[in-house]
Formats: C-alpha cells, structure tokens, sequence
C-alpha cells in the first residue's frame, strides 16, 4: 500500500547552458583554470523521469551516452549516498537531445536535474546551499545548472551571481558535428594574462552591449585551430540578419548567433537551411 504523500516518479528537465562570453584567467596550482563566463539557458532540454523502483537501473533515449558508472546521472545518485543520504533503488528514464561533447554542458545539466529529482523522490530535504556544494563535486557547470538562470560565473564554476537580462532574446545553435576535444582546445590555450570580463552588478542594459569586441570566448581561437570550420560558422552566423553577437559556447564545437526577440521567423527557415546541409541546428527562447 502506497504511503500518505509519498513521490513515486519525478520528471525534470536539463537545459542546455550557452556561454555568450567566456574568458579564461589565471591556471590555479591544481591545475584548473579560473573563469570569468556570462551564461545563459537555452530552451533545448534533456529529460528526465527518475522512479522508485527494485534497484538502480538508467535507460539512455538517443545520444552516445555511457550507462554505466561513468554516467553523471549515476555518479549524483552516488554521490548522494556516499554523503549519508537515504536514496532507495531509482530507476532513471533518460532522453538526450544536448549533443555530448557539444560545449552546450548536457552532462552538467543532466547531473543537476538528477540532483533535484532525487531530492524530490526521496524527500531528502538538501537546502540550495548544501546542493550548491554537491554539485560542485560533479563538475564545475553542474552548480550553475542547477537553477538553470541566467548567471555570472567565476572561479572554476563555484562563485555564481544572478545575472539580470535586458529582456526577451533568443538563440540559434549550430554544431557541424565534428569533435573538439575539451583538452586538446586548452592545451593549444596561449599561456597569457587575460582580463575578466567588463560587467557590473547592474548585469546587461541592453543586449547590444555584448556587440563590443571586450566580450569574448577565449577558447575559440584554440578550438578553431582543432576544428577549422568553427571559424566560418561563427562568421556566417554573424552575417545573419539581426545577429547581436556570434560566437563558441564553451569548448566548442557548438557555435550560436543572439538575436533580439522578434527573429523567430527568421531564425526558424535558417534552421530549416542549416539542417538541410547536414548541421545540427536548433533555436528557441532564452530562458529568462
């Protein structure tokens, strides 16, 4: 007999995380970088249905998505328990529609939302600080996947601020479906001193703003010199009309064009277009 109250299933959605400016500081002692990133969330999700079942058990829907402990949906559902938490047998339902390895953070926004459907499920009741710092043991994008809001980033991904938006904007994705491998693009990173990024606690006032050459993916050069076609995509982009700012979200491969709120139509036939010549290609809303 089924308890008074008690969560049975769970459905929860990841966004993909879209950083419209990344620029990279100083390497730590331990070897990571720290960041100074403005980001977003696209309307592109994965989703996910997380049940009380028999034993664990983790069914992937599309995508080249390990199942196994790899998988950071099962190293949430692990993590959890190695903290003392009292996660019964879960079976989780996954359908991918992030591309993996696209710098869109699908692996991070995937863990988050297993993070908050396990909270959920089994009434753990872990405050947003106490998960903010679980989800830092995932990943440094899986805290700010978390609220999936547009944010300041910095540190390794540890230290987020709300970031207020100018309004309404959406954003076209484009991926040639070529692989950049994340370590292959820091490694070819110029070893030079860079400066954060030019923002103020009052966020953007207008999304021209992000028009000025001060904003900038510091990895796109180092990812255009493993994949040459990351450059013409960002210039055809940009030659878009409306486009605010083209540019690499994160690693790469995943380039995207801003536009302001009334480039749906547009943007739509260009998705069309894009598809018909082999790229992935998806626009939406930003969510706000």
């Amino acid at each position: 007999m089924k308890a008074a109250g008690l969560v049975e299933v769970v459905f929860e959605r990841a966004h993909a995380k879209v950083n419209l400016a990344l620029h990279v500081l100083a390497r730590r002692d331990d070897g990571y970088h720290e960041l100074d990133s403005l980001v977003v969330f696209a309307s592109l999700c994965d989703q996910l249905r997380l049940r009380r079942g028999k034993e664990d058990q983790l069914r992937v829907e599309h995508g080249k998505t390990p199942i196994d402990g790899e998988n950071l949906c099962m190293k949430a559902l692990n993590l959890l328990r190695s903290l003392g938490h009292d996660v019964g047998p879960t079976a989780i339902d996954l359908v991918k529609t992030i591309p993996v390895a696209a710098g869109l953070g699908g692996g991070s926004a995937d863990a988050a939302a297993t993070l908050r459907g396990l909270n959920e499920l089994w009434c753990l009741g872990i405050g947003d600080a106490d998960m903010h710092d679980i989800a830092l043991h995932l990943g440094a994008d899986v805290p700010v996947c978390l609220n999936s809001k547009p944010a300041r980033m910095r540190g390794i991904g540890e230290e987020l601020t709300p970031l207020k938006l100018p309004g309404p904007g959406f954003i076209l994705l484009v991926n040639d479906g070529r692989p950049v491998p994340t370590g292959e693009v820091f490694g070819k990173l110029a070893p030079i001193c860079r400066g954060p990024m030019p923002l103020d606690a009052a966020g953007l006032m207008e999304w021209s703003e992000l028009a000025h050459d001060h904003w900038r993916n510091d990895l796109e050069r180092p990812a255009a010199e493993v994949n040459p076609h990351i450059a013409d995509m960002i210039a055809k982009i940009g030659m878009m009309p409306g486009c605010i700012r083209a540019g690499l979200s994160g690693s790469g491969g995943t380039c995207f064009g801003l536009f302001g709120c009334h480039e749906d139509e547009m943007l739509a036939q260009a998705v069309l277009r894009l598809r018909t010549s082999n790229y992935w290609a998806v626009a939406g809303p930003i969510r706000l």
